[in-house]
């Protein structure tokens, strides 16, 4: 049967979503499609059927015009952009004013440090000792002597020495040193004499004279004595040979004592019948400048801190806690004279009932450098002049008023 045919018909109809008007045969009562001339059931001609082209379409459904989406991605990778330059515009301001700030506080950090620095330099500076630096006055059991700025030399004993070229000294015993510029001892024939020896020296920077013997400090920090020579006197002071690192040396009657630079001392032998302790300073540390008195009793010595040590005869009676803020040290014949970082002097004597020390050195400022003896100090003010107080080993009133002296490199 023709059933296939019709259900293809049928599957074309509604492949193609249209709508047919149908027809009946008049025989066998079937349903054909409009416009059929045959029947496909029973073969009876249609004559009269006209094809009907009403094909009934679905009306159009309006629907709203379409807005094209927006394209999501992109708007999120612009939100992103965005966000990225505000984060990036607020860490740019914020580092601006916190790096003012900063800026500002490491300024303020760098003026602090550069106070500071300049402060402690200033500290260092005062508390330097005289170690180091060029000795222009000096106090002697019988007469002080100094250097003035034109690199002439002054004498108490021998007036103005013609000199043109030194630049430190060593008064001593009596006996003025004088270094020149070469690093030479000056002659002084005329004015004194020269200690045996001394005259082939060189590369000197300071010297110290005793009775017995004069030591020179070369400027490799070794040490060159003259009574390394001198058989009879020595008393240990070959030992001087073997120093090293010395950045200050002091001689008198009966040993040598040198300031090493890492803050430590170093001594020669002493007789056993003329040891009173006076070298008792292996466990001395810190130690910036030191002084000895002429008749070799005993050794002063300055801390960093600014503190005063003493041992050696008598040691115990000299009370120096109350000695502070000192920058450097010289010790007379029953007391220790200490000069503090603001320019004045302070004295400690002996407590003994028959030493009497008659030193005022109260009204003294704006001194640079001190230098004792016997009974008397000396103090060099920073305009050049000389102050001084006390009486000499012969009892004798010392009244200096020489100006223009060398001030302390």
């Amino acid at each position: 049967m023709n059933v296939f045919s019709v259900l293809y018909d049928i599957m074309k109809i509604s492949k193609t979503k249209e709508v047919y008007k149908m027809i009946t045969c008049p025989k066998c009562k079937n349903q054909l499609p409009d416009g059929t001339k045959f029947c496909k059931y029973c073969g009876t001609q249609f004559i009269q059927a006209q094809p009907q082209n009403n094909i009934q379409r679905p009306a159009p459904q309006a629907t709203a015009p379409q807005t094209p989406k927006k394209k999501k991605s992109s708007n999120k990778i612009i939100y992103i952009i965005v966000a990225v330059l505000l984060v990036i515009a607020i860490g740019a301001g914020v580092f601006l004013i916190l790096g003012k700030d900063n800026a500002g506080n490491t300024n303020d950090e760098k003026e602090k440090t550069s106070v500071s620095e300049k402060e402690n330099n200033t500290s260092n500076d005062n508390m330097n000792p005289s170690a180091g630096k060029t000795v222009t006055i000096s106090a002697g059991m019988a007469g002080a002597a100094a250097i003035k700025e034109d690199g002439t030399a002054v004498w108490t004993l021998g007036g103005e020495i013609p000199f043109t070229d030194v630049v430190a000294v060593s008064e001593g015993s009596g006996v003025p040193v004088f270094i020149k510029g070469d690093g030479t001892i000056a002659d002084v024939t005329g004015v004194s004499y020269l200690p045996e020896g001394v005259a082939d020296w060189t590369d000197i920077v300071a010297v110290s004279s005793g009775p017995y013997n004069t030591v020179g400090l070369k400027s490799n920090g070794t040490v060159v004595s003259t009574a390394i020579n001198n058989a009879e006197q020595n008393y240990g002071q070959d030992n001087v040979l073997g120093w090293t690192d010395i950045v200050k040396v002091l001689t008198n009657t009966t040993y040598t004592v040198g300031l090493k630079s890492d803050g430590t001392l170093a001594t020669t032998n002493i007789p056993t019948e003329l040891d009173s302790g006076q070298c008792d300073v292996s466990d001395w540390t810190d130690i910036v400048d030191i002084a000895v008195d002429g008749l070799g009793m005993r050794t002063v010595g300055l801390k960093s801190d600014g503190t005063v040590l003493v041992t050696g005869f008598s040691a115990d009676k000299y009370d120096t806690s109350d000695m502070k803020n000192i920058v450097s040290v010289s010790a007379g014949s029953g007391f220790i004279a200490g000069l503090k970082a603001d320019g004045t002097v302070v004295l400690v004597e002996e407590d003994f009932e028959y030493v009497t020390i008659d030193c005022d050195v109260s009204t003294w400022t704006d001194i640079v450098a001190i230098s004792a003896s016997s009974g008397y100090v000396i103090g060099l003010k920073k305009d050049g002049a000389i102050v001084s107080t006390g009486k000499d080993l012969y009892g004798e009133e010392v009244n200096i008023s020489w100006a223009d002296i060398k001030l302390p490199d």
